[in-house]
C-alpha cells in the first residue's frame, strides 16, 4: 500500500473542496439530460408516422434528435461518475488515514 501522509490527506481534502461546485452541476446536469431524453423521445413519438404504437416507438427511438439527446446524455454520466468516481477515493483515503492515526495513537500499528 502506498503511503498515506498529512501531504496527500491535505491534497485530498482540497480537492473534494474544488471540485464541490462542479460535482453538482454534473449531477444537475445528468438529472436535467435524463428529462430532456424523454421529452425528446415525446416529441420525437408526437412527429412519427406509424401504424401502430410499436411503429412509433421504433420510429422514435431512432430519430437523429433521439440519439443525439441520449449522446448527450451519455456525456453528462461520463462527467458525473468521473468526478464521483475521484471523489470518492478521495474520501477514502481520508478514511485510511484517519484509521491509520486512530491505530498508531492506541499503539496498535507502528
Amino acid at each position: 500500500m502506498a503511503d498515506i501522509t498529512l501531504q496527500k490527506v491535505e491534497k485530498a481534502m482540497d480537492y473534494l473542496q474544488s471540485t464541490d461546485e462542479s460535482f453538482a452541476q454534473a449531477k444537475a446536469s445528468m438529472t436535467a439530460g435524463k428529462e430532456r431524453l424523454k421529452t425528446t423521445f415525446a416529441q420525437c413519438y408526437l412527429d412519427a408516422t406509424g401504424d401502430n404504437v410499436k411503429e412509433r416507438e421504433s420510429y422514435a427511438l431512432v430519430s437523429k434528435d433521439y440519439r443525439t439527446q441520449l449522446e448527450v446524455y451519455e456525456e453528462s454520466i461520463l462527467e458525473y461518475e468521473i468526478i464521483r468516481n475521484k471523489r470518492l477515493r478521495a474520501e477514502l483515503l481520508i478514511e485510511v488515514w484517519r484509521s491509520i492515526n486512530s491505530a498508531r495513537s492506541k499503539g496498535v500499528m507502528t
